[in-house]
């Protein structure tokens, strides 16, 4: 099917006006539905452009247009989903999705604010300073569940697998060690966040940074590492550690009780106070801490994905060889692949970094980030009925905006992240 010209027309008076141009798509199969919710190209891969022009006469105010246009297509000829939400929009109130960003302050869920039936199977004195729900809560997924969602990986046709998931056994907890390279991991991280193995070299390096073990991280700190990835790469800045940790600082909400030291949950990524770039993926992540499942890499790739690779030194740190003389090498993980105390060990503000501490170049990329998000338009408070809400000076209200996480992470290639963020820094 040839498709050499696509036009979608106003979609409603003083709204959006989107128009897409698709020029001489020659693949064999080509889908475009075109209704006031979206529009889909499939097939794998399309790198696209976003131009944004404001449209600055008065009759015009509120509008504007949308062109996009196909730059490179894979050699495989692949998939660019473009989702344009349509909304109503009253003067200079945006109204695409990704333009919706917070204007309320952070919230970190609260621990325990869900109630749960608590069954204690662990045995192992070194887990003693685990608080009751991680300890205590069992997955309550089942192999009948229609809900339950296993994909973890990003794979092609006919390419073999690498990982897997099976359910915890009985006595298993979220908090347990598990054999070999096995660990466990939130279903909703990869449902709803879409975080596919192996983990990037970034998000193993904060892993490793913070000693924690994947499923220690609260959800929506594993949606901030990876919003913070793609927002590099559509920067141009590389995602550091210490560019990552000046944005952002270790929170913990430990469960105290009567008669003991307090116990330690799930470990939490907040921004810091000066800085804000997203907005949290959701306030309370309903129903997570009972869904997951242990996840086993199948292939050596998968494995060695999870590992490190160092000489093996004695006590006193001399390298150990075989009997021919080589330095014995070890294989190490990464990062904890079991729940770890060796993170408390430290204090948070001694994982958060500051000014003095960074590079030049996390400085620029610092600054380059920051103002790119405090360049988005404020969001002006209205009414149901659309009537601008002021203060008692007559000054209209408005909250700044952020980067609408949610949205950002349903984009699955560069192409996408671009789409997305290049409408959400577009200035009215």
């Amino acid at each position: 099917m040839c498709c050499s010209y696509f036009l979608r027309g106003d979609i409603a008076q003083g709204g959006i006006v989107a128009r897409c141009y698709s020029e001489e798509i020659t693949t064999r199969s080509i889908v475009a539905r075109n209704d006031d919710e979206e529009m889909i190209f499939k097939k794998e891969l399309l790198l696209v452009d976003m131009l944004l022009v404001a449209l600055a006469k008065r009759k015009q105010r509120g509008s504007f247009i949308a062109r996009c246009y196909d730059e490179e297509a894979s050699n495989e000829a692949a998939l660019l989903l473009v989702t344009m939400t349509r909304r109503l929009i009253t003067r200079r109130t945006v109204c695409w999705e990704c333009l919706k960003m917070s204007e309320s302050e952070e919230v970190v869920e609260v621990q325990g604010a869900e109630k749960y039936t608590l069954v204690d199977c662990i045995t192992d004195p070194a887990l003693d300073w685990v608080a009751p729900e991680p300890r205590g809560i069992a997955s309550a997924l089942t192999p009948k569940d229609p809900k339950l969602h296993t994909i973890v990986e990003q794979r092609r046709a006919n390419e073999p697998k690498h990982w897997s998931t099976r359910l915890p056994g009985e006595a298993e907890r979220v908090c347990s060690s598990f054999d070999g390279h096995d660990f466990a991991m939130y279903e909703f991280v990869f449902k709803e966040m879409g975080l596919r193995l192996p983990f990037s070299p970034f998000a193993a390096s904060v892993l490793k940074a913070l000693q924690v073990a994947p499923s220690q991280l609260h959800p929506n700190s594993w949606s901030f590492i990876i919003g913070f990835e793609h927002l590099c790469v559509y920067k141009g800045v590389r995602p550091s550690l210490p560019l990552f940790f000046r944005i952002f600082k270790i929170q913990r909400k430990p469960t105290k009780e009567v008669g003991r030291a307090p116990r330690q949950n799930w470990v939490s990524l907040k921004h810091h106070e000066d800085v804000k770039l997203f907005k949290m993926f959701v306030d309370s992540i309903k129903d997570f801490k009972e869904r997951y499942y242990v996840v086993r890499p199948e292939s050596p790739s998968a494995r060695e994905s999870l590992l490190d690779f160092e000489e093996d030194r004695d006590e006193q740190g001399v390298a150990r060889k075989d009997a021919s003389g080589q330095v014995i090498i070890r294989a190490v993980p990464k990062f904890p692949l079991s729940w770890s105390y060796t993170h408390f060990q430290k204090e948070p503000k001694e994982y958060t970094t500051g000014d003095a501490d960074l590079s030049p170049e996390d400085k620029a990329a610092f600054e380059s980030l920051k103002a790119f998000v405090d360049g988005f338009t404020p969001g002006v408070w209205t009414t149901r009925k659309g009537v601008t809400i002021r203060d008692e000076h007559g000054e209209p209200r408005a909250s700044p905006r952020y980067i609408n996480t949610r949205t950002l992470l349903k984009c699955r290639n560069a192409g996408e992240v671009k789409l997305c963020l290049g409408i959400v820094s577009f200035s009215f």
